[in-house]
């Protein structure tokens, strides 16, 4: 990964307010996420398939993991 990549990643999981924050809130606050918990946060994935590494790559790199609905 080059430096310009690499940073770019640092800010946006670094904002308070972005998506990747808010589901590494969550996921310390329950100790886990759900497929659901990320869905709400970034509603159409698909769109951005590069995102949505970064969230997977967050949450792993933060030790939360993401499961199937609880229910």
């Amino acid at each position: 990964m080059d430096q310009k990549t690499s940073n770019i990643k640092r800010t946006l999981v670094s904002q308070a307010n972005s998506p990747i924050s808010r589901l590494i809130g969550l996921g310390k606050s329950k100790s886990y996420v759900t497929y659901g918990d990320i869905l709400q946060v970034i509603p159409q994935p698909e769109h951005d398939l590069g995102y949505l590494d970064l969230v997977f790559a967050t949450l792993i790199a933060a030790k939360i993991p993401y499961i199937d609905e609880q229910g």
